[in-house]
Parts: C-alpha cells; sequence; structure tokens
C-alpha cells in the first residue's frame, strides 16, 4: 500500500518492495516482432497467405481440418460478421442477449434480424 507523507513528498511504501512488472520476452519472439516491424504494408482484405495458412496450422492443432482458402482474418469481430452477413443470404437470428452492435449491421445490408430468447443452460440460438 502507498501513502504520501503528510508533506506531500511523495509514496511512503509499507511492506516489501514491488516485483519488476512483466516477463521477459523470449529472444526467438524478440527477434520475430523485430523483423515484423520492418515489414509496413497491411495485410490485404480476408489476410495474407502466410497468416492464413497459420490460422489453419491453428486450428488443424485443434482437431479443425480444412485450407487456407477456407479462412479469411480481420482485425476484430465486427467486420468478420459483417462480411459473413454480406456473404449469405436471408434472414438473421440473433440471440438475446446479444453484443449492441449485431442487429444494425445486418439491418444496414438490409436483412430482417430476429431477436430470439435464449435460455442460459442453451449458451446460444437452440435449433
Amino acid at each position: 500500500m502507498a501513502r504520501t507523507t503528510p508533506e506531500g513528498h511523495g509514496p511512503v511504501r509499507y511492506g516489501p518492495p514491488a516485483p519488476e512488472p512483466g516477463l521477459p520476452v523470449p529472444r526467438d519472439l524478440a527477434d520475430v516482432l523485430a523483423a515484423a516491424a520492418l515489414r509496413t504494408p497491411g495485410e490485404p482484405p480476408g489476410g495474407g497467405p502466410a497468416l492464413r495458412e497459420a490460422a489453419r496450422g491453428y486450428w488443424r492443432r485443434r482437431g479443425l481440418h480444412g485450407s487456407a482458402d477456407d479462412i479469411a482474418a480481420a482485425p476484430g469481430p465486427q467486420p468478420l460478421l459483417f462480411a459473413l452477413l454480406a456473404a449469405h443470404g436471408g434472414d438473421v437470428l440473433m440471440p438475446r442477449p446479444c453484443p449492441a452492435w449485431w442487429t444494425p449491421q445486418a439491418r444496414l445490408l438490409g436483412r430482417p434480424a430476429y431477436r430470439v430468447p435464449t435460455p442460459a443452460e442453451c449458451g446460444g440460438v437452440p435449433d
């Protein structure tokens, strides 16, 4: 616990000294990150071949098989959901509750979005 002295001269610590923040960065990781810092162009829409191949390897190690052509990458969930909604037609079922940004994306594409009540024990929209 840190407090300042009555005169306001800085913190006074009680207890053992605070540990150093963080862990050391492994040398191999530091080398990879340093090399990537020199690569300034952004990834193409959907992700570049190296990114998609790395994602394919990640999912393959977890038992999901497919090719790098079956994978799309984006800088967050919003663009991925928007791409999925744009690629497939039809009505959209939104679990209730759901994030506030889901429904406006469906409506922006002109898709009807229906809120479906979901029991807590189901963990998603029932079949």
